[in-house]
């Protein structure tokens, strides 16, 4: 089955780096992209209301404008409390710059985030994590 992806990123260079491989691969279907937190749950909602596909797979930047990743994931949170095709968005998986051990602790322990990525360099590392997350 073809997945559906929904990137939060506010670097409009890696969203489009990105996006370029994830839509060279056969498993990935569709892609969403949103350049903050709240733009991402503004799409979501729109996505639920218009009874459209929601995404399958989800990664989230940490440092971004107007809402931070923290930020959209407790939001994120508290909509799968009532919502429950949001539970059905799994992977979570916090992509980001950020090698700090305090980041990756804080996500993991949100209790949300299934993997803390830090994102590659290069075409070939993009490819094969995309592979190695969602496949």
């Amino acid at each position: 089955m073809s997945k559906m992806l929904f990137f939060i990123d506010d670097d409009e260079d890696f969203l489009y780096v990105l996006s370029r491989v994830a839509n060279k691969l056969d498993f990935i279907s569709e892609i969403q992209t949103a350049k903050h937190g709240k733009a991402a749950l503004d799409t979501l909602l729109s996505l639920r209301e218009a009874g459209k596909r929601l995404p399958d797979t989800m990664f989230v930047d940490l440092n971004m404008p107007v809402m931070d990743g923290f930020e959209f994931l407790e939001r994120f949170k508290k909509l799968r409390e009532t919502y429950n095709e949001f539970k059905k968005i799994v992977p979570i998986i916090m992509l980001t710059s950020s090698h700090e051990d305090s980041d990756k602790k804080t996500a993991l322990d949100m209790g949300i985030v299934e993997n803390y990525v830090i994102k590659p360099a290069g075409i070939k590392n993009l490819e094969n994590m995309l592979r190695d997350l969602v496949q």
